[in-house]
């Protein structure tokens, strides 16, 4: 548990292995049932969200370009609307949530949008909903503005997995110490 800084399984990786080999390993020694597991981007592979899913569990990861068709349908589904005259936008069912945080001489604040309507879309195993994830920050010293836009899938749907919690379980996984990001939550 990351917040706890305990490690309760390791497996060994070979030299010109990566995480990724290791990860179904390390799942199947796990009983999975109502954790929610998040990783970095390079884990958004479909096996790991089966054998999650399958084993009790939900997914949260993270959406770059190791999975350019699924980047590609959220980017498109959280792109503005442009709507002429005498047409109307499409229903859309997006829910929100933000934090403002400041420390270490900055302040920070994070918007995710959520949405349901690509599970039913996208060919991703178990997808139950995408979101947007938008950060900026402002050095109160030198009035730097930083900005991230970041996407991501889960498996769980928003009634266990809302855009207030979802948010929660993201923040935690990048709060996590280096090395130690794996966040297991109960849902």
């Amino acid at each position: 548990m990351p917040q706890q800084g305990v490690v309760l399984l390791q497996v060994a990786v070979e030299s010109k292995e990566n995480e990724i080999v290791a990860a179904p390993v390390l799942l199947q020694q796990l009983d999975l049932t109502g954790l929610l597991i998040t990783r970095d981007a390079m884990f958004t592979q479909r096996a790991l969200s089966i054998q999650i899913v399958e084993g009790g569990g939900d997914y949260l990861w993270m959406v770059k370009d190791n999975q350019p068709s699924l980047r590609d349908d959220i980017e498109l589904l959280f792109e503005d609307e442009c709507v002429s005259a005498g047409w109307s936008a499409p229903p859309l069912d997006f829910t929100s949530a933000r934090t403002l945080d400041a420390g270490h001489g900055r302040s920070e604040e994070r918007v995710v949008t959520v949405s349901s309507l690509l599970a039913d879309y996208t060919d991703w195993p178990y997808l139950a909903q995408v979101f947007k994830l938008e950060y900026s920050a402002i050095d109160k010293q030198s009035g730097e503005v930083v900005t991230a836009l970041r996407y991501g899938v889960t498996s769980a749907p928003a009634s266990v997995l809302n855009a207030e919690r979802l948010l929660a379980a993201v923040r935690r996984h990048w709060g996590s110490r280096p090395g130690c990001r794996v966040v297991v939550m109960a849902a």
